[in-house]
């Protein structure tokens, strides 16, 4: 799916729920616990890279990404490359989160921005997270989580739609990391705030499922155009179904902050 909307969603850089907005508020989120060094980052599904420039320009981080898709990899090298960035400032690779190609702790950080729902493993993963971090280093990532509140076909539909693996809630990602030895795991529910912090929620209501939207609105592209920049076509496809979704509280939005303690 991503590999088809590639043109439209190179254009907004940025697609996780909140974008930029949401960038800063999770590492505001991570300050008020204590996070202090963001020296060496490891960042996780890093898409086109725009939340790795962000730390290099925000807080001249070294930054390394991995992402699945080789697209969005050449894309964020290119990207990268046309603001100068190169060499150890951000260094991308096409990896998976289950078999990282680093050292052992070899980051200070591990962040991701709404990529965990994609990885079937999260046990593995996490214990991969654990590994590449150093002892005192801190995990911070946002995501999509469930509330119960969707009726199980619904909730389906939504994860096959952008090929999320399963949905889980503030309390299984808390087992999952207690059980990966993370300390002091700490939670923000920010739905509705991401919801808020933009005027879009109101684009996707109506009585078409989630799939077929997307399937009407890439059909009628050519129609909708005329109107819409391509930058405006590929946010809204980002948009749809997923904020009022959050608006009502049958998803939820999470940023959560954890620190690894070893022995």
């Amino acid at each position: 799916m991503y590999n088809q909307l590639f043109p439209y969603l190179s254009q907004v850089r940025s697609f996780h729920v909140g974008e930029e907005y949401a960038t800063r508020r999770l590492v505001l989120a991570a300050q008020t616990v204590g996070m202090t060094i963001w020296e060496n980052v490891l960042d996780i599904g890093c898409g086109f890279g725009t939340s790795a420039r962000f730390f290099t320009s925000e807080f001249g981080s070294a930054v390394a990404g991995v992402d699945i898709n080789r697209l969005q990899v050449c894309e964020c090298q290119r990207l990268n490359e046309s603001e100068a960035l190169v060499g150890d400032q951000i260094q991308v690779t096409v990896s998976n989160g289950v078999d990282l190609p680093y050292a052992q702790e070899s980051f200070d950080v591990v962040w991701s921005e709404d990529c965990f729902s994609h990885i079937p493993d999260k046990g593995r993963h996490f214990a991969e997270v654990r590994r590449v971090l150093r002892n005192g280093g801190y995990l911070v990532f946002s995501d999509l989580l469930t509330t119960g509140r969707l009726a199980p076909t619904e909730e389906r539909e939504f994860c096959a739609s952008w090929c999320l693996v399963q949905l889980e809630s503030a309390e299984s990602y808390r087992e999952l990391l207690e059980a990966a030895g993370f300390h002091e795991v700490k939670f923000w529910s920010v739905g509705r705030e991401m919801v808020q912090a933009h005027s879009l929620a109101d684009m996707a209501r109506g009585d078409l499922s989630y799939s077929e939207y997307v399937q009407w609105l890439h059909k009628n592209r050519q129609c909708l155009s005329r109107q819409w920049s391509d930058q405006s076509f590929a946010v809204s496809l980002i948009r749809l179904k997923m904020y009022p979704f959050l608006e009502e509280r049958a998803l939820d939005h999470g940023f959560v902050v954890a620190q690894i303690l070893k022995s």
